[in-house]
């Protein structure tokens, strides 16, 4: 950025000296030097043929400046291509860096799309495991009830084979007795 700035600074600043310099460009004729003026026309009555003054007016500067507007004119173009270089690479530097911001913010999207999605999935999965804990629960319980109904109904089918077992033998002398008492009679 800097010497980008550097090299714009430098192109106005030659395109400045460059229009100050065309427009100093150009001679300037020749003024006959004041003395002279007075002295002439006396010169000019006394001798009319003068040869030694030349008839072409005289030059009074001549510019030497075509060599260093010429060179100023390259150094100008090469300092605009530099820009043009400077500008072409910050515009690949700023779409590198939009192009990484877009990728972060596509990364950030998508991570939390999946913290999103994982939430609720964990949230889901807790509610059955709560769901199974309490049917565990409840499951536990009916076994605790089954196995004490279980020992319950075992003591009793026991008492009731005893008692049945008893009466069967009972049963048994009841019969012996009778037929005692048919052959006895």
């Amino acid at each position: 950025l800097a010497m980008h700035q550097n090299f714009t600074e430098s192109v106005q600043a030659i395109a400045k000296a460059l229009s100050a310099l065309k427009s100093q460009n150009y001679e300037r004729p020749g003024q006959m030097p004041a003395f002279l003026q007075g002295v002439m026309p006396m010169l000019m009555q006394e001798d009319p043929d003068l040869t030694f003054l030349p008839d072409v007016p005289t030059t009074a500067y001549k510019p030497k400046s075509a060599d260093v507007i010429t060179m100023l004119e390259e150094l100008q173009g090469k300092f605009r291509l530099k820009v043009e270089e400077l500008d072409k690479e910050e515009v690949k530097r700023k779409h590198a860096s939009e192009m990484l911001a877009q990728d972060h913010a596509d990364a950030m999207a998508a991570a939390e799309a999946a913290v999103a999605t994982k939430t609720e999935s964990k949230a889901k999965h807790l509610q059955q495991a709560e769901q199974l804990k309490s049917d565990l629960q409840e499951l536990a319980k009916t076994v605790e009830e089954t196995k004490s109904y279980l020992a319950e109904l075992t003591s009793l089918c026991g008492q009731k084979a005893d008692e049945y077992k008893a009466r069967q033998g009972m049963r048994t002398e009841e019969i012996a007795a009778l037929e005692k008492a048919i052959e006895i009679m």
